[in-house]
């Protein structure tokens, strides 16, 4: 199963596009997402790998590709790029700023307690 982490240990090869795998950071559903830097400056970014298995899947990642490139506000992510990977699944590829905090670790710092106050900070 693609999603039960790295089959022995190896991260994707993303050089070919521009970027190195540094370690998985997250799974679910049909995605896996990344943490990878680019091979241009090393900036580091999020990448979600999607698996497409049929014609709806390419469909539904590819509307959350088109919703991402349209939003722009500093409480959501920034898109970067997307591409189609291909070794033995195929897989849309998504670029994305890389997040300095997760919803677990903001969740943890407060206690499981959002007030509006918290909710609008981020």
């Amino acid at each position: 199963n693609f999603l039960s982490g790295n089959a022995g240990g190896k991260l994707p090869d993303y050089t070919p596009f521009g970027y190195k795998c540094l370690s998985q950071i997250g799974a679910g559903g049909m995605a896996r997402v990344f943490m990878v830097e680019s091979l241009k400056n090393g900036q580091r970014f999020a990448l979600k790998q999607t698996l497409i298995k049929s014609d709806d899947d390419m469909k539904e990642a590819s509307k959350e590709r088109d919703v991402l490139t349209t939003l722009q506000h500093p409480n959501i992510v920034k898109f970067y790029e997307s591409f189609m990977r291909e070794s033995r699944e195929e897989f849309l590829c998504i670029v994305m700023e890389l997040c300095r905090n997760s919803l677990d670790s903001i969740m943890a710092e407060r206690n499981g307690e959002f007030d509006e106050e918290t909710i609008i900070t981020y």
